[in-house]
Protein backbone atom coordinates (compact mmCIF):
# COMPACT_ATOMS: atom_id res chain seq x y z
CA UNK A 1 0.00 0.00 0.00
CA UNK A 2 3.03 2.28 1.06
CA UNK A 3 4.65 1.66 -2.46
CA UNK A 4 1.19 2.49 -4.47
CA UNK A 5 0.90 6.07 -2.52
CA UNK A 6 4.61 6.83 -3.13
CA UNK A 7 4.05 6.08 -6.61
CA UNK A 8 1.29 7.69 -6.71
CA UNK A 9 2.73 11.17 -5.18
CA UNK A 10 5.28 10.36 -7.40
CA UNK A 11 3.26 11.27 -10.61
CA UNK A 12 1.50 13.87 -8.93
CA UNK A 13 4.64 15.78 -8.35
CA UNK A 14 5.97 14.89 -11.58
CA UNK A 15 2.68 16.13 -13.33
CA UNK A 16 2.44 19.80 -11.35
CA UNK A 17 6.02 19.98 -12.22
CA UNK A 18 5.99 19.84 -16.08
CA UNK A 19 2.55 21.85 -15.66
CA UNK A 20 4.87 24.30 -13.58
CA UNK A 21 7.94 24.39 -16.27
CA UNK A 22 5.07 24.69 -19.55
CA UNK A 23 4.02 28.12 -18.07
CA UNK A 24 5.70 31.61 -17.32
CA UNK A 25 6.68 34.56 -18.52
CA UNK A 26 9.28 34.87 -21.78
CA UNK A 27 10.97 37.68 -23.65
CA UNK A 28 12.75 37.84 -27.03
CA UNK A 29 13.73 39.89 -29.89
CA UNK A 30 13.22 38.99 -33.80
CA UNK A 31 14.51 39.77 -37.11
CA UNK A 32 11.56 40.30 -39.70
CA UNK A 33 11.70 40.27 -43.17
CA UNK A 34 7.94 42.00 -44.61
CA UNK A 35 7.34 41.95 -48.43
CA UNK A 36 4.97 44.69 -49.60
CA UNK A 37 3.70 43.65 -53.01
CA UNK A 38 1.03 46.03 -54.52
CA UNK A 39 -1.25 44.57 -57.03
CA UNK A 40 -0.29 46.27 -59.83
CA UNK A 41 1.16 45.34 -63.40
CA UNK A 42 4.54 46.20 -62.67
CA UNK A 43 4.70 47.82 -59.83
CA UNK A 44 7.20 45.74 -57.76
CA UNK A 45 7.26 44.50 -54.25
CA UNK A 46 9.40 46.16 -51.56
CA UNK A 47 11.18 43.81 -49.01
CA UNK A 48 11.64 45.47 -45.84
CA UNK A 49 13.46 44.43 -42.75
CA UNK A 50 12.59 45.23 -38.89
CA UNK A 51 13.88 44.61 -35.62
CA UNK A 52 11.03 43.40 -33.47
CA UNK A 53 10.30 42.89 -29.34
CA UNK A 54 8.42 40.06 -28.40
CA UNK A 55 6.83 39.58 -25.33
CA UNK A 56 4.27 36.66 -23.77
CA UNK A 57 2.97 34.43 -21.47
CA UNK A 58 2.68 30.85 -22.00
CA UNK A 59 -0.08 29.35 -20.06
CA UNK A 60 0.27 25.82 -20.41
CA UNK A 61 2.01 23.90 -23.26
CA UNK A 62 -0.30 24.12 -25.82
CA UNK A 63 -1.29 28.22 -25.76
CA UNK A 64 0.02 31.45 -25.29
CA UNK A 65 -0.44 34.83 -25.47
CA UNK A 66 1.77 37.60 -27.08
CA UNK A 67 2.39 40.49 -28.14
CA UNK A 68 5.59 42.31 -30.56
CA UNK A 69 6.80 46.06 -31.65
CA UNK A 70 9.11 47.32 -34.46
CA UNK A 71 11.88 49.01 -32.73
CA UNK A 72 14.23 49.17 -35.44
CA UNK A 73 13.32 49.09 -39.80
CA UNK A 74 15.47 50.11 -42.67
CA UNK A 75 13.37 51.24 -45.90
CA UNK A 76 13.85 49.43 -49.24
CA UNK A 77 14.49 50.82 -52.68
CA UNK A 78 12.36 50.78 -55.84
CA UNK A 79 12.77 51.77 -59.13
CA UNK A 80 10.57 52.33 -62.13
CA UNK A 81 11.24 53.22 -65.59
CA UNK A 82 9.28 54.33 -68.97
CA UNK A 83 9.30 55.91 -72.11
CA UNK A 84 8.96 59.13 -70.39
CA UNK A 85 9.88 59.30 -66.17
CA UNK A 86 12.12 57.48 -63.83
CA UNK A 87 11.37 56.74 -60.75
CA UNK A 88 12.22 56.31 -57.22
CA UNK A 89 10.56 54.93 -54.30
CA UNK A 90 11.22 54.43 -50.80
CA UNK A 91 9.25 52.64 -48.61
CA UNK A 92 9.72 51.86 -44.52
CA UNK A 93 7.70 50.64 -42.14
CA UNK A 94 6.88 53.77 -39.45
CA UNK A 95 5.68 51.75 -36.75
CA UNK A 96 4.08 48.41 -35.80
CA UNK A 97 2.39 46.25 -33.30
CA UNK A 98 0.92 43.15 -32.81
CA UNK A 99 -1.41 40.87 -30.26
CA UNK A 100 -1.35 36.90 -31.18
CA UNK A 101 -3.11 34.02 -29.20
CA UNK A 102 -1.06 31.13 -30.58
CA UNK A 103 -1.54 27.23 -30.50
CA UNK A 104 1.25 24.82 -29.83
CA UNK A 105 1.60 21.59 -30.35
CA UNK A 106 4.62 19.33 -29.28
CA UNK A 107 6.41 16.80 -30.94
CA UNK A 108 9.25 16.24 -28.51
CA UNK A 109 10.77 17.57 -25.41
CA UNK A 110 12.84 19.81 -27.39
CA UNK A 111 10.68 20.41 -30.95
CA UNK A 112 7.34 21.75 -31.27
CA UNK A 113 5.04 23.16 -34.11
CA UNK A 114 2.45 25.96 -33.78
CA UNK A 115 0.03 28.41 -35.33
CA UNK A 116 -1.52 31.44 -33.95
CA UNK A 117 -3.84 34.57 -34.99
CA UNK A 118 -2.82 37.85 -35.04
CA UNK A 119 -4.17 41.70 -35.00
CA UNK A 120 -1.40 43.68 -35.90
CA UNK A 121 -1.38 47.27 -37.12
CA UNK A 122 1.13 48.88 -39.28
CA UNK A 123 2.10 52.71 -40.60
CA UNK A 124 3.97 53.08 -43.45
CA UNK A 125 5.78 56.07 -44.65
CA UNK A 126 7.85 56.62 -48.06
CA UNK A 127 9.43 59.00 -49.87
CA UNK A 128 9.66 59.01 -54.11
CA UNK A 129 11.96 61.35 -56.50
CA UNK A 130 10.74 61.62 -60.29
CA UNK A 131 12.65 62.52 -62.95
CA UNK A 132 11.76 63.32 -66.42
CA UNK A 133 13.40 61.94 -69.33
CA UNK A 134 14.28 63.39 -72.78
CA UNK A 135 13.97 61.22 -75.71
CA UNK A 136 17.29 59.95 -75.50
CA UNK A 137 16.77 58.33 -72.24
CA UNK A 138 18.49 60.92 -69.87
CA UNK A 139 16.79 62.53 -67.06
CA UNK A 140 16.35 66.21 -67.87
CA UNK A 141 15.32 68.99 -65.54
CA UNK A 142 14.25 69.26 -61.82
CA UNK A 143 12.96 66.75 -60.99
CA UNK A 144 9.73 66.47 -58.29
CA UNK A 145 9.76 64.99 -55.10
CA UNK A 146 7.16 64.20 -52.52
CA UNK A 147 6.17 61.78 -49.65
CA UNK A 148 3.30 59.54 -48.73
CA UNK A 149 1.97 57.78 -45.80
CA UNK A 150 -0.82 54.65 -44.80
CA UNK A 151 -1.87 53.02 -42.19
CA UNK A 152 -4.21 49.74 -41.55
CA UNK A 153 -4.89 47.24 -38.96
CA UNK A 154 -6.90 43.96 -39.32
CA UNK A 155 -6.38 40.08 -38.76
CA UNK A 156 -3.47 37.76 -39.66
CA UNK A 157 -2.59 33.99 -39.22
CA UNK A 158 1.11 32.36 -38.80
CA UNK A 159 2.90 29.13 -39.08
CA UNK A 160 5.72 28.16 -37.56
CA UNK A 161 8.36 25.81 -35.20
CA UNK A 162 10.20 26.27 -31.96
CA UNK A 163 13.25 24.53 -30.88
CA UNK A 164 14.06 24.63 -27.58
CA UNK A 165 17.62 24.34 -26.32
CA UNK A 166 16.74 23.74 -22.77
CA UNK A 167 13.78 25.21 -20.11
CA UNK A 168 14.52 28.73 -20.52
CA UNK A 169 16.44 29.43 -24.58
CA UNK A 170 14.59 28.83 -27.58
CA UNK A 171 14.98 29.73 -31.08
CA UNK A 172 11.93 30.26 -33.62
CA UNK A 173 11.03 30.57 -37.36
CA UNK A 174 7.65 31.43 -38.75
CA UNK A 175 5.16 32.63 -41.78
CA UNK A 176 2.80 35.25 -41.28
CA UNK A 177 -0.11 36.35 -43.78
CA UNK A 178 -0.70 39.87 -42.57
CA UNK A 179 -3.91 42.36 -43.22
CA UNK A 180 -3.56 44.23 -46.61
CA UNK A 181 -3.71 47.72 -47.14
CA UNK A 182 -6.59 49.40 -48.90
CA UNK A 183 -5.60 52.79 -50.76
CA UNK A 184 -7.81 55.52 -51.30
CA UNK A 185 -6.77 58.51 -53.28
CA UNK A 186 -9.54 60.37 -54.91
CA UNK A 187 -11.49 57.92 -56.97
CA UNK A 188 -8.19 55.61 -57.10
CA UNK A 189 -7.61 53.02 -54.83
CA UNK A 190 -4.80 49.75 -54.80
CA UNK A 191 -4.13 47.09 -52.79
CA UNK A 192 -1.12 45.67 -51.20
CA UNK A 193 -0.34 42.49 -50.12
CA UNK A 194 1.97 42.07 -46.85
CA UNK A 195 3.47 39.09 -45.73
CA UNK A 196 6.59 38.06 -43.58
CA UNK A 197 9.11 35.87 -42.58
CA UNK A 198 10.62 36.00 -39.34
CA UNK A 199 13.49 34.22 -36.92
CA UNK A 200 13.65 34.99 -33.22
CA UNK A 201 15.03 33.80 -30.07
CA UNK A 202 13.49 33.64 -26.52
CA UNK A 203 14.43 33.34 -22.82
CA UNK A 204 11.63 32.31 -20.42
CA UNK A 205 11.78 32.96 -17.13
Amino acid sequence: MKKVVLLVSSLALAGLSSSVLANGIYLGAAYNNQKLSPNEADAGSFSVKTVDLVAGYQVNQYFSVEASVVVSSNDDLFEAKDAYYFTQEYVDIDSQWSLKAKGTYPISDAFSVFAYASYLDTEIKGEFVEFRLDENGATTGIPSRGSFAFSDSGVGFGLGAQYNFNENWAVYADYSLHPDFEINVGESSAKIDHDSFSFGVTYKF
